[in-house]
């Protein structure tokens, strides 16, 4: 499959359109997006296409060869990428040469990059990516929780839930520990205390399916990618009789989640 940086390879420092910031890093303009694109900040989550070339174009990684758009935090990724994403704008399309100073540095990484080797990036930055909120509207009809209510579900473990929404009817729950990628928010039963929130960090976690209190690896176990569920986990389930020692959540305490189940990485 073809790409825009076939074009600048071998990578030529001196070409014509390219600018070069105060860290090294260099870029050229592909093509700019819409005059209101916004730039994104290093705290911001974007969703892009790339393709990963050495810059004697041997490629090692591509977006569009997978077909699928990739979303991260910029400040979770090489320093390279911190530095030229925020050069560009919503719509925009940049090719990236990475000095290995903001790339892997002295490290290999997989088959293709070797220590020391610089980077060259083809980017197109699709948008800026809003961070998921928790369903306030649920919080507020299904707390406290109710075990009356017709669509409340329970299982022979104690374990009660609430389909929320549900995902791809085709698709299939994690097996054998399987990683899986999911937003949640967690609150004491009784008290409603929030004690942990993906969404509120900004970023969806991933765990394996296998290893995680008895009540979440049950229902994890029937859920799939794009359900998103109410949970309630009785204290058998959850933390039990020690709680979590020094806190947040107490001995023999009951836990309510809000659980979107993202995707199983398979």
């Amino acid at each position: 499959m073809t790409s825009p940086v076939d074009k600048y390879l071998p990578w030529n420092p001196d070409a014509k359109g390219i600018v070069t910031t105060e860290s090294g890093v260099q870029y050229i303009v592909v093509k700019e997006g819409p005059k209101d694109g916004k730039k994104p900040v290093s705290s911001d989550r974007v969703s892009v296409h790339y393709d990963g070339r050495l810059p004697t174009g041997e490629k090692f990684d591509s977006s569009l060869d997978r077909g699928s758009p990739a979303e991260f935090r910029l400040d979770q990724v090489i320093p390279g990428w911190t530095i030229g994403l925020q050069e560009m704008s919503e719509g925009d399309e940049f090719v990236f040469y990475i000095p290995n100073r903001f790339a892997y540095g002295q490290q290999a990484r997989g088959n293709v990059i070797k220590a020391g080797d610089d980077l060259v990036f083809y980017v197109s930055l699709l948008g800026i990516v809003e961070p998921k909120k928790s369903d306030a509207a649920a919080w507020a009809k299904y707390y406290p929780w109710n075990p009356e209510l017709l669509e409340v579900q329970k299982t022979d473990s104690g374990l009660q839930y609430i389909i929320l929404k549900s995902g791809d009817a085709a698709g299939q729950p994690p097996v054998g520990g399987q990683l899986v990628v999911v937003h949640y928010e967690g609150r004491l039963a009784d008290t409603g205390e929030l004690f942990d929130s993906s969404y509120q960090r900004g970023d969806p976690e991933v765990f394996p399916s296998n290893q995680l209190i008895s009540g979440w690896v049950e229902a994890l176990a029937m859920m799939k990618p794009g359900d998103h569920w109410m949970l309630y986990i009785p204290s058998e389930l959850g933390y039990g009789e020690q709680g979590t020692p020094g806190g947040p959540i107490p001995p023999n305490t009951a836990l309510q989640f809000e659980v979107e189940l993202l995707d199983v990485m398979r």
